[in-house]
């Protein structure tokens, strides 16, 4: 009976992991990315981060924050690809790599603040202003195919979007200055 209790114990950590790793994913995709060229690179090296990170799950302290932690396996990802990448000169310096590591992970909680602002952005806009930029950026959708879907031209298009994007950037530029003078408070 003790060692079922174990297991359930042990399947539900291994479950909050999972959904730890999987909240997660894109940031570590990101971290990764601002330190090598090529977006199927990143995507290679975000994926043996996940397995590290898998492997090593057990060592994970849950009362210390995850990111941080999956950060020190991506970068230590990312130099073990370089390894092997040697000869290419698209990739920087270890000695690069290691201030942009570093300076990711100290803007961090800046950019989680901005992802936030986004999120609440996107949703004030007027639905088709959504609706288009669901299209366009999460489907991935050309312009050319959003002109025939929409039978609105694509240098309207080009227009809308841009308007779209300005209104976000005025948007979160609201948000954000807010946003970290109250976390500033939140930490005296």
């Amino acid at each position: 009976m003790e060692q079922q209790t174990d297991n359930q114990e042990t399947d539900s950590a291994g479950i909050k992991f999972v959904e730890l790793l999987k909240f997660h994913q894109m940031d570590i995709y990101r971290y990764v990315f601002s330190m090598v060229p090529r977006h199927q690179d990143a995507q290679e090296i975000a994926q043996e981060t996940s397995l590290s990170l898998w492997d090593r799950r057990e060592q994970y302290d849950q009362d210390r924050p995850f990111l941080p932690w999956a950060f020190r396996f991506a970068y230590f990802e990312v130099l073990k690809y370089r390894k092997t990448q040697k000869r290419d000169r698209h990739y920087l310096n270890d000695d690069i790599i290691k201030q942009l590591a570093a300076k990711r992970l100290d803007r961090q909680s800046l950019m989680d603040t901005r992802k936030e602002a986004l999120e609440s952005c996107i949703q004030a806009l007027e639905d088709k202003d959504k609706h288009l930029l669901q299209m366009r950026y999460h489907s991935g959708v050309t312009i050319k195919k959003v002109a025939e879907i929409t039978a609105i031209p694509a240098n309207t298009l080009y227009k809308m979007l841009e308007r779209i994007r300005n209104k976000l950037m005025h948007c979160i530029s609201r948000k954000v200055p807010a946003a970290q003078h109250n976390q500033k408070e939140n930490e005296q």
